[in-house]
């Protein structure tokens, strides 16, 4: 079965002239929310609630006063009980499908920055920075504008407003740009690597994974050279605290 469907989808990517990546972008569920990360829920008469997606990700149930509240509420009157059946269903779903989503797609677009993925500009905007939800982790993300020749022509991140800016907090416009990559630690130079580690501390912005790694150690001509590493020799750890910690640095 799931070979089959795995032939349904090259074959859907294939009739429009898409990657299995661009197909990708173009499928990824929104959880129901609109682009600027709500969704309104019919609970009855003048009781129009909303879910709004917080700064965590999770999902806040604001009513009508716009006041938020832990649940939605029950029905008043028999004809009300599907509307507010339906709303809970939708509710339960959204909660399920964002989590889902920010897993995957986090993991997605780490393995687009080890791959050095590029997307068309207009692509990018609609797909990416565009999506309710995709659109989030983007925000929290250091992006590469590069020419039509491949080259770099600046960094920017996407301020979840439709407008993207620089380190320095200018204004940047993505009409510049023919293709945008997630930019990597590896292909900045140091300047500019501290200027947008301050600009990510001074917004209080947490990225998904790790983008602009760690200060490395230099090694110098005879460690170049060394065939062991033993400047840790001695040193005591777990083996399953050691697997841990190589783990979650990826």
């Amino acid at each position: 079965v799931q070979d089959f469907a795995g032939a349904l989808v090259d074959d859907i990517a294939a009739r429009n002239g898409w990657t299995p990546a661009q197909l990708a972008d173009r499928t990824v569920p929104t959880g129901g929310f609109d682009a600027d990360g709500s969704m309104d829920l019919d609970c009855g008469e003048d009781r129009t609630y909303r879910l709004q997606l917080g700064a965590e990700d999770e999902i806040m149930i604001l009513n009508p006063d716009g006041r938020e509240v832990k649940a939605l509420p029950g029905p008043r009157v028999d004809d009300e009980k599907p509307l507010v059946d339906a709303a809970k269903k939708l509710l339960s779903n959204a909660r399920k499908e964002v989590k889902q989503v920010m897993v995957a797609q986090t993991l997605r677009l780490q393995e687009a920055m080890f791959l050095q993925r590029e997307w068309d500009v207009a692509e990018w905007e609609s797909f990416l920075a565009g999506h309710p939800l995709v659109g989030r982790l983007a925000a929290r993300l250091v992006w590469e504008g590069l020419g039509s020749e491949g080259q770099s022509l600046g960094f920017f991140r996407p301020l979840g407003d439709g407008s993207y800016t620089d380190p320095e907090d200018n204004d940047v416009a993505l009409a510049d740009f023919a293709t945008v990559r997630i930019a990597h630690s590896s292909l900045m130079t140091a300047e500019v690597i501290a200027q947008w580690r301050q600009h990510l501390a001074d917004y209080a912005v947490e990225p998904p994974f790790d983008q602009l790694g760690r200060d490395l150690p230099v090694l110098d001509v005879a460690q170049g050279k060394a065939t062991e590493i033993k400047d840790r020799e001695g040193w005591m750890i777990e083996t399953f605290k050691l697997r841990g910690v190589a783990t979650k640095l990826g």
